[in-house]
Formats: structure tokens, sequence, C-alpha cells
């Protein structure tokens, strides 16, 4: 009988952790946690979709121009921001979500190619008011800093220089977005 009892109570209890962890998120306006550390605020600004228009540098002299549509959005869990960035039909070809680290008040970035599976896990950091991400190169022995810098609350600049262990540093990628603003 007493087995019979704690089975029942064990069984109650996993009920109600079950229908607690699957109640709603209270969120904001964004889709943020109203429950989250204050700094995930700090990726708001790239909530929405977003076209952009882009310079690479693909070689030493040889560039790469073109345009993007983005959207981002906050997973489910309130905390998550993800990037779907998108070819020109609409399709998913690179899939980024950003978490942040309360401890560090930095963020751990994961970005994924959908095509080949090629995935890069890299940091950024608020510093200064602009959002900073860092991408090490083990191969080529480089750093990457990419800044985005808000222009105005619909459009953002984002630059990338890398530089080398040698020291030399240069731009290799810039890129405006802006908002598409909603109908």
């Amino acid at each position: 009988m007493k087995n019979y009892i704690l089975l029942i109570v064990f069984t109650i209890t996993l009920n109600i952790n079950a229908q607690q962890s699957n109640a709603a998120i209270k969120k904001d306006s964004l889709g943020i946690s109203v429950n989250a550390p204050k700094g995930v605020q700090q990726y708001a600004f790239r909530i929405g979709e977003w076209e952009t228009s882009y310079k690479s540098l693909i070689s030493r002299y040889d560039w790469k121009t073109g345009v993007g549509k983005h959207k981002v959005y906050m997973a489910d869990n309130g905390l998550t921001f993800i990037e779907e960035s998108l070819d020109k039909d609409g399709n998913i070809i690179i899939k980024t979500t950003y978490d942040y680290i309360e401890k560090t008040d930095s963020w751990n970035n994961n970005y994924l190619e959908v095509s080949t599976g090629k995935m890069i896990n890299y940091t950024a950091k608020l510093i200064d008011g602009k959002m900073v991400e860092t991408v090490k190169h083990e191969k080529e022995q480089a750093i990457d800093d990419i800044t985005y810098t808000v222009l105005q609350n619909n459009i953002f600049l984002y630059i990338s220089r890398r530089t080398y262990g040698n020291g030399f540093n240069l731009v290799t990628h810039v890129e405006i977005a802006t908002k598409k603003q909603s109908k």
C-alpha cells in the first residue's frame, strides 16, 4: 500500500512539473521573456525582416556585391534570437542563433550553413553601444571583428574587419541593412 501511495504522489508530482514546464512564457511585444536578464535586450534591434546590400572581399582584388534578406525573431523560450538568411526564393540558407550569457554579459552565437552543414561558433559583446561579434579563424590565423552600428531604428551598418596574426588588418565585408516596414 505504501508503494502504491508513493507511486501516486510521484505521478502527481510529474504531472504538475510537466504542466509548469509547458506553461506559456510571458513575453513582451518583441517576444522576449519578461523574466529575461536585462542583457538579452542587446540584440533586440535585430528583430524583424531586413533587406541588405553588401560588398564582400573574395580574394586580394576581387569583391562580390549582392543583396540579401534576413528574418530575425525570438525562439519560443523568449531568450534566444534566431536569424534566418534567405535566398531569392525565400528558402533558408543560413540559420544563426544568439544566446546571452549573463555571467559574462556576452553572447554565444552559432552559425549554420544549411546546405553544407558548416557550423561556426563565435562570441559577441556590446562595446560602447555597438554589438561586436568576434569570429576566430584557426586555419587562416585570423580574427574577424564584426561591428553593428545602428544608424536609425530601422537601419544598421555591418562592417567586418579581419586581423591576421602578423597584425595586418583589412575590411572584408561591408553591409547596410534596412528593416522592412510592416504595413
